[in-house]
């Protein structure tokens, strides 16, 4: 009995001991917000490029969702929003959009065929024609799968049937948020910066793109927004107010900026600067658009990222899943940093 006593007074102190000098597990470091984040770029990609937001046609479910998540991390990253707790500012416009009916190809073998998989339309028509003949009929804005081209040898009759709808919404929606500026002189003077955010949409239950409207830009601008904020709460280094705009209404007429900029939500004659980034693919006149500032905008392009797809049938429509592949996305996200990087240089 004596001797078990002797033998756990040596093991408790002992087992003590060991306890009190295990390693201590390392803190979690947090990344540094001033810090450009590669991650941070990824996931932002991930999602305005993602299924959900369907590609981000003006005035749609899925743009809404993108809007939603832009005003979330400006709300986290602490800008401002434009209107009194709102970061979403709501105008109307006209909307068209084409709305395939029927396209048939009749023979012996009658064939209806199916918007995004057979078929792309590529830009706003109106369409009620018969076609007479074997080959596959050319009409602009439409675009056939490469399956069906040389398919001439049987005798065949077409009938397309697409409805152009034109309405007045209220649902386009521009995303604006505001840092103020640290000297209080000069914290009414404003430098504008716009991204495009709106894009193609979809096709039927497809999602097909050219490369033109990947967000590269909105995640750049969404890169500078949170790093800026944590810069200008750390040393307070923009004397002005920095306005970001993440725009609608950029595909096609281009009438989104053009309708902030004439109901500008600012005094105008304090506006000191006006970047947009864009890729250079999109039509909008950015001068003109402007134009009603005094000023011409500096422009910021960016080259698309190359995405190349084989055996997409629409080339050099790609589907835009493969913006989510690895490379493209890491190619992506280093692209934003960068042209975020020119803005602040």
């Amino acid at each position: 009995m004596r001797i078990s006593v002797f033998i756990l007074c040596w093991i408790i102190p002992g087992c003590l001991l060991v306890s009190c000098r295990a390693p201590l597990p390392e803190a979690r470091s947090e990344p540094d917000p001033t810090e450009w984040n590669v991650q941070e770029v990824r996931a932002h990609l991930a999602f305005l490029d993602g299924a959900d937001t369907e590609g981000r046609r003006t005035a749609s479910r899925g743009f809404a969702r993108a809007a939603t998540y832009i005003a979330d991390q400006l709300r986290r990253a602490g800008w401002q929003p434009i209107l009194d707790g709102e970061y979403r500012l709501q105008y109307a416009d006209r909307t068209t959009v084409s709305i395939p009916r029927s396209v048939y190809r009749i023979n012996d073998d009658t064939l209806r065929f199916a918007h995004g998989v057979d078929y792309l339309i590529t830009e706003p028509i109106g369409l009620d024609t018969l076609i007479t003949s074997g080959e596959v009929p050319n009409v602009p804005g439409m675009l056939f799968a490469s399956i069906l081209e040389g398919q001439t040898e049987i005798p065949s009759e077409w009938r397309i049937l697409i409805e152009q709808e034109s309405t007045i919404s209220t649902g386009p929606m521009h995303v604006i948020a505001m840092l103020p500026g640290a000297h209080p002189r000069h914290r009414d003077s404003l430098d504008v910066i716009l991204a495009p955010l709106d894009g193609l949409g979809p096709h039927g239950d497809a999602l097909w793109t050219t490369g033109a409207d990947h967000a590269i830009a909105s995640a750049a601008l969404l890169a500078l927004a949170g790093r800026r904020s944590a810069i200008q709460r750390r040393w307070a280094l923009w004397p002005r107010t920095t306005m970001i705009v993440f725009a609608s209404g950029t595909i096609g007429e281009c009438t989104g900026p053009e309708k902030l900029v004439r109901h500008f939500p600012w005094n105008r004659e304090s506006v000191s600067s006006f970047t947009v980034l864009t890729s250079g693919a999109l039509r909008c006149d950015w001068g003109a658009a402007a134009g009603s500032l005094g000023m011409q905008p500096t422009i910021m392009g960016w080259a698309p990222v190359e995405l190349s797809e084989p055996d997409s049938p629409f080339s050099p429509w790609v589907r835009r899943q493969a913006f989510l592949e690895s490379a493209s996305l890491d190619s992506s996200a280093q692209r934003a940093i960068d042209l975020a990087r020119r803005i602040d240089s």
